[in-house]
């Protein structure tokens, strides 16, 4: 009988790790725009099908490269915005709080840039 939970107990760790690794290999969605606001307003939405850069009006710029967006130059002290790297999954966010930008990554395309 001992013998027989410890199968058990190893055919359930195993199905719970073949599960998490299911979840984790299933492809996320790629956005298809980035909107970029500055306090509360939104100031362009960027199509990742379309590189190009955005010139924030208190300085530094958002970037769209390879379908990946990320914040450059930024003229903030700790520069933490920039060190978040490139986004380009749909709700993925980059935040700068000394600046009040957000750029958001979302899944619809609109023809605004600002």
């Amino acid at each position: 009988m001992n013998q027989k939970v410890r199968i058990w107990d190893f055919l359930l760790i195993a199905a719970l790790v073949a599960a998490c690794a299911c979840a984790w290999l299933i492809p996320r969605e790629t956005g298809a725009s980035a909107t970029v606001s500055v306090d509360g307003e939104i100031v362009a939405v960027l199509p990742l099908s379309q590189e190009g850069e955005f010139l924030l009006p208190m300085g530094g710029r958002v970037v769209v490269r390879d379908g990946k967006v990320s914040l450059c130059d930024a003229v903030c002290e700790d520069k933490l915005c920039e060190n978040m790297g490139e986004i380009s999954e749909e709700g993925q966010t980059i935040l700068c709080l000394p600046l009040r930008v957000s750029v958001v990554i979302s899944g619809e395309v609109d023809a605004y840039v600002g």
